[in-house]
């Protein structure tokens, strides 16, 4: 295989590779491709199993729905001003709870 380039002075220059360089170089980077690929591969089911266990751990209960032994109460209080809400939830497995504003998700330390 020869490759062509051009030098200062305007003239071609033709350099000899080696065939059997290249060929052997380009056979190592599809085998080094095809490795990743597999370890990818291995890599990404791997972690599918061990979300889907996760997630059946945590989608399955194992007793009954919570209940509410005291619920909200109605509050009247000035614009601006804080608010406690508070209630009492009974259930067997560990409840999760989620506390929403206006349909929107209320999140961190302070609200829980």
């Amino acid at each position: 295989m020869s490759e062509i380039s051009w030098s200062y002075d305007g003239d071609y220059q033709e350099q000899e590779l080696q065939q059997e360089q290249v060929q052997e170089q380009v056979q190592e980077q599809v085998v080094q491709e095809q490795v990743q690929e597999q370890v990818q591969e291995q890599v990404q089911e791997q972690v599918q199993e061990q979300v889907q266990e996760q997630v059946q751990e945590q989608v399955q209960p194992t007793g009954e729905a919570p209940k509410f032994k005291r619920g909200l109460t109605a509050l009247n209080v000035e614009l601006g001003q804080p608010i406690k809400l508070d209630c009492e939830v009974e259930a067997t497995d560990k409840p999760s709870v989620v506390w929403y504003r206006n349909g929107i998700e209320i999140e961190g330390p302070r609200y829980m």
